[in-house]
């Protein structure tokens, strides 16, 4: 008997471009199901229904975005999760390994080789209460959780991956709340906002966690004890110089759990997209996911 085995795609683009990247599809993984995302939400909720059903294999086809939703509807799940990056920025592919073009992609998941990663799970407010979902690549809190919060569709779609730029040049004008953080046991410090690393890689080829590893059962934080242009583009010096744990005004740490609190309105992202607001609380979940990977990047 054939398993069973699922696309979960991105329909955003619609017109001509979306019904040819589903021709595509088609021809590509005869007696694959075939399973279109509607709207937020809904890769989550398609992803789990595959699994449910019995489907070993789930695969994100889309971008950042895409594979967050889909990851989330197959946690705790025997399903493997795959993927086809099809986005704007493609950080986890990136992260992997994975081939950013479809047929190079395809070959990875044709290979059959898996790896288990940590996955971290998350406690926040959302929109109608506490909420729980997991990230695979980053977070973030603050700041860039503001920017991504300002991303739209549209906005992508129009200006790619420098809408995040045009964004970013808005939000530093705005003094976010500050923000206060306990890793593990050690005690609480203060700052103005903080990007979170289970991947080492963010915003693209970027790696600003340093140490990180997607199966040490640890999470890397790096924050920003204080905000502004000056202190901004210190933070980005150091992290293009590698230095994010020696430079005055940051503190990097690697840490288990780690909770986050706020005066005022500060939201979060995770694996870039917004989903609510501080209080959070983060805990790693080792090894809790298999993913489609490229020989390379398996474990010896």
């Amino acid at each position: 008997m054939t398993p069973r085995r699922a696309i979960i795609f991105n329909s955003h683009a619609r017109s001509a471009k979306a019904e040819a990247f589903k021709n595509d599809l088609l021809r590509m993984a005869p007696g694959w199901e075939l399973r279109p995302t509607t709207g937020p939400g809904a890769g989550i909720f398609n992803a789990r229904q595959a699994a449910n059903d019995g489907c070993s294999v789930v695969i994100a086809a889309g971008g950042d975005g895409t594979v967050h939703e889909v990851s989330n509807g197959i946690v705790g799940t025997n399903a493997t999760l795959g993927i086809i990056p099809m986005g704007t920025i493609n950080v986890l592919a990136r992260e992997l390994g994975i081939p950013l073009d479809m047929p190079g992609a395809w070959k990875v998941i044709e290979a059959g080789h898996t790896r288990e990663v940590d996955l971290v799970r998350v406690e926040f407010a959302g929109q109608d209460g506490n909420e729980m979902r997991h990230f695979i690549q980053m977070a973030g809190v603050g700041l860039d959780a503001q920017v991504v919060r300002q991303v739209t569709w549209e906005k992508k779609k129009r200006w790619g991956a420098f809408s995040y730029v045009i964004e970013l040049c808005k939000v530093i004008h705005a003094r976010l709340p500050g923000i206060t953080v306990r890793m593990d046991d050690a005690p609480p410090c203060d700052g103005s906002f903080a990007l979170i690393g289970n991947g080492s890689m963010y915003g693209g080829p970027v790696r600003v966690f340093k140490r990180a590893s997607m199966a040490d059962g640890l999470m890397d934080v790096c924050m920003s004890e204080s905000g502004g242009y000056a202190d901004l583009l210190a933070y980005v010096w150091a992290v293009l110089r590698g230095r994010q744990d020696q430079t005055r005004g940051m503190i990097y740490r690697q840490c288990k759990i780690v909770e986050f609190t706020s005066s005022g309105e500060t939201p979060i992202e995770l694996d870039g997209e917004y989903v609510g607001c501080l209080p959070a609380k983060m805990t790693v979940i080792p090894r809790a996911l298999k993913i489609l990977v490229p020989a390379k990047e398996v474990p010896r």
